[in-house]
């Protein structure tokens, strides 16, 4: 919600690879916005700034890279993080 967010972080995967490790070399971590863009929307993947994306968008964040999330705005921010592998 506005004047909400997330510090830099970093992902590890250490509960995805105990849960499914037979898996995990394959595993990668995205980031989906729900709501489109607004002013005040941010997220950031290393060194990259990410704004006026549209809903569905999808963002990889590799894993050991810092990220973060803010919602300086006015409207709330939906976005949905999912961790997971294709199967082949």
């Amino acid at each position: 919600f506005p004047g909400h967010g997330f510090p830099f972080h970093v992902d590890d995967a250490s509960s995805y690879k105990e849960n499914f490790s037979q898996y995990s070399d394959k595993a990668k971590r995205l980031w989906i916005p729900v709501s489109p863009w607004d002013d005040g929307h941010m997220f950031q993947i290393s060194n990259q700034i990410i704004t006026q994306w549209d809903s569905g968008d999808t963002y990889h964040i590799p894993w050991g890279t810092t990220h973060l999330g803010v919602n300086y705005g006015f409207k709330p921010q939906f976005t949905l993080s999912l961790t997971g592998c294709t199967y082949e």
